[in-house]
């Protein structure tokens, strides 16, 4: 390793600033780890959840993987880099190696973008269960896994731009890190496509819950029960997309702008400095705490009203309905 600079990895490792951010991120994200295997018990025990259809909350638990498979990279990897810089003498064997560099970075930014994009699956289930609302109640799964697949896709378009540059032969990293600053037109690129995402998942559910609350208003005397209940879990659900839509614009905002201004200034600020604000900034184990406990309040104000919507329209007129009901009783 003669071509490792031994002074800028102790610099590096010696930084309070740099440490503090890690300390910081790291127990942010262990705290996180358990919110989020409550919220995927509760996606699947919870008795109000179970009125969502199976395909929504596939796409829901590939949101909940996404932060998951982000939390489990984060923690190894400052986990290890904070043993290195406390219990290592010499801070030539504080550099990290390449290809931990790379499994753990990918790990990091694989589930980021898992749910970054989750808003383009949900969008399009969204939208077919609004057009299908007749018949999707008795649909298969298959369009939700289908969706999984199609987020998987949609996913590697950025991280393949994102690692395009990447080499491993004589290359020493002495942070782990993805977003060079030597690069800033990738970062400033992967913070549009986040951005456009979230945009559009808030227009896209704004329009989707105005779609169903006018077909159940103006069919609701010659609809099914089975599209009438299927109407109303829709919006529900619609519902609280909006909410988790709503926190996710937001976050993606503050973070892009933190994060563009970061990628801008990068020149000007020690390395340890940039490395610390860039895991400061990049908050995502935090997003998934607040977002989960703000959708769960969400969810349980949306459980109040929807039964007495279902009563109120399950108690309208519909001859259709008593009669296959008469001929299943005779």
């Amino acid at each position: 390793m003669s071509n490792v600079d031994c002074n800028k990895m102790a610099e590096i490792a010696s930084s309070g600033f740099l440490r503090f951010s890690l300390v910081f991120n790291l127990v942010i994200t262990i705290c996180a780890v358990p919110v989020l295997i409550w919220a995927t018990w509760k996606l699947w025990s919870m008795k109000y959840t179970k009125l969502f259809h199976v395909n929504f909350k596939i796409i829901i638990q590939l949101h909940l993987f996404g932060f998951m498979l982000h939390c489990s990279g984060r923690i190894i990897l400052h986990s290890i880099d904070l043993f290195n810089y406390t219990t290592q003498d010499n801070p030539c064997d504080m550099v990290p190696n390449i290809y931990r560099c790379f499994v753990l970075r990918l790990m990091y930014n694989t589930g980021l973008w898992i749910t970054n994009s989750t808003a383009v699956s949900l969008i399009i289930e969204r939208w077919l269960a609004t057009k299908r609302s007749a018949t999707y109640e008795q649909e298969s799964v298959r369009m939700g896994i289908f969706l999984a697949f199609f987020q998987f896709a949609v996913t590697s378009i950025p991280l393949a731009v994102l690692y395009s540059k990447i080499q491993f032969e004589g290359v020493v990293m002495y942070y782990c890190v993805t977003a060079q600053a030597s690069l800033p037109y990738v970062g400033q690129m992967s913070a549009v496509v986040g951005f456009v995402f979230q945009v559009s998942a808030r227009i896209s559910f704004h329009y989707l819950y105005k779609q169903n609350k006018h077909i159940r208003n103006t069919g609701v005397h010659h609809s099914t029960l089975s599209n009438r209940y299927q109407l109303e879990q829709n919006i529900s659900s619609i519902t609280c997309l909006k909410t988790f839509a709503g926190i996710s614009t937001t976050f993606i905002v503050i973070y892009n702008i933190i994060y563009i201004v970061l990628m801008f200034h990068a020149n000007d600020l020690e390395p340890y400095q940039y490395f610390g604000i860039l895991e400061l900034n990049l908050a995502f184990p935090s997003y998934a705490i607040v977002s989960i406990i703000i959708l769960s309040r969400s969810m349980k104000k949306v459980r109040k009203l929807i039964g007495v919507q279902l009563v109120a329209h399950l108690k309208t007129p519909n001859q259709q309905y008593l009669d296959n009901f008469k001929r299943q009783i005779a």
